[in-house]
């Protein structure tokens, strides 16, 4: 089970992990587009994508990686969903991660799509309302959850609210997944936004796989 601490916010962080290929780094959001850029990962690294933690020292990562296994924890893991390099979270201890790049719509007909896989090693879901890893719900349960959303750009992707969500893990949410597509309409969004990626582990690991984002604006 992980350390469950509560940690002030940090907004960068440059980290080595054995055996992944990494570019761990929180930057400024990107020109928005109305496309993803690098929806793949194939670059090897995140730019133009940002990432960002809760707690202090950042306890869980965002990793752009080629492996079978974690990247912290060098846990038996599926691998990328397509060619060479997916994003994948890991935790050394308790912490919540997010995934984000500033997306422009334009189109009442924007589809988003993205791939995901998860391992909840945690064998347990719990969604307390909020992203923050110390909160939980029925006890001894913390907060341990997926959840994919729209937010305003230039809001903070772990306190502030969503426009829309696009996928949130429940108590039916499997807890191993491989390769799950989701393909999401987004009705009457237009302007800028950021798409954000959240993986909370609150009371253990929860490896989660994100690859081939795109957004099709009905051109």
């Amino acid at each position: 089970m992980l350390h469950r601490i509560k940690g002030v916010r940090r907004t960068a962080v440059m980290l080595v992990a054995a055996g992944a290929a990494l570019l761990v780094f929180a930057s400024a959001g990107s020109a928005g587009s109305p496309k993803i850029s690098n929806g793949n990962f194939e670059t090897g690294g995140f730019a133009p994508w940002s990432w960002d933690c809760l707690s202090s020292i950042c306890n869980g990562i965002w990793a752009v990686s080629d492996k079978k296994l974690t990247p912290i924890n060098a846990l038996s893991w599926f691998g990328p969903m397509e060619k060479e390099y997916e994003a994948v979270s890991d935790f050394g201890l308790s912490d919540s991660v997010a995934l984000y790049q500033r997306i422009s719509l334009g189109s009442k007909k924007s589809t988003v799509k993205f791939d995901l896989e998860w391992n909840n090693r945690a064998g347990v879901w719990c969604n307390p309302g909020d992203l923050d890893p110390t909160d939980g719900c029925v006890y001894p349960t913390y907060n341990e959850q997926i959840r994919v959303f729209i937010q305003d750009y230039g809001d903070d992707p772990l306190t502030d609210p969503a426009v829309m969500t696009l996928f949130q893990s429940d108590n039916s949410t499997p807890l191993k997944q491989h390769k799950k597509r989701f393909s999401i309409k987004l009705p009457g969004l237009s302007g800028d936004y950021q798409l954000v990626f959240v993986a909370v582990a609150g009371d253990d690991v929860l490896n989660v796989g994100v690859d081939e984002v795109s957004i099709n604006n009905g051109g």
